[in-house]
């Protein structure tokens, strides 16, 4: 007689091995998985990689940019913010800045790499391309609030909205309306600034709306 089980969400660990590993480890496969679908897209469409800049955000941003480092020409500039800790890698082709911001409540890391990030995008080149690789994580990481909204405001405002017990769609209405970036207020900017504008987005919201993704 046969037995079928079915594998649980959550397996039986030893008393030595913390949720927080189990959870740091689905987010390595995460990131490899990222950065393995990045390199097989920019295989399929080279077209995007000519005379560009890159801009990338999110929790996989490393993992995306390395997907892309090898299909790029040398000396390719990059502006990139991402987790504490993940900028271990160094680039063959890129060249430019890693921050980290704070994940899930932004603090001051957040706000001052963002406040590169606009700085980084409004001093494109109209001849210039730009590439830009969005993952979960963004709404907290790139976070500017809209005036006349503080710093710390914005803060709180996020934090509650966290831990409300919302859906996503319905935080991610609420936090586009709070922020100088977020509900395509930063692709106008890329826009101006830019010859074109491609946008590579990996999902991390159930209902797939990639306008969700980062808060849009």
């Amino acid at each position: 007689m046969s037995r079928t089980f079915q594998k649980p969400l959550f397996p039986r660990k030893s008393p030595e091995t913390s949720l927080k590993k189990y959870f740091d480890d689905f987010f390595l496969k995460v990131c490899c998985a990222s950065e393995k679908y990045t390199a097989e897209f920019c295989i399929a469409h080279p077209e995007i990689l000519c005379n560009t800049r890159v801009f990338a955000s999110g929790k996989a941003a490393e993992a995306m940019l390395s997907g892309i480092d090898k299909h790029l020409c040398e000396n390719t500039e990059f502006m990139a913010i991402g987790l504490s800790g993940f900028w271990a890698k160094h680039f063959k082709h890129l060249y430019g800045t890693s921050l980290a911001g704070s994940h899930p409540i932004p603090d001051s890391r957040s706000f001052e790499a963002t406040r590169r990030a606009v700085n980084f995008i409004e001093q494109g080149l109209k001849n210039k391309n730009l590439l830009v690789l969005i993952s979960g994580g963004t709404s907290a990481l790139l976070s500017q609030p809209i005036l006349p909204i503080t710093e710390a405001e914005k803060t709180r405002i996020h934090e509650k909205l966290v831990y409300s017990g919302l859906s996503i769609e319905a935080i991610n209405r609420v936090r586009r309306r709070l922020s100088a970036v977020k509900g395509g207020r930063l692709l106008r900017k890329s826009l101006q600034t830019h010859q074109t504008v491609n946008l590579l987005a990996i999902c991390d919201v159930s209902s797939q709306k990639f306008y969700d993704i980062g808060s849009g």
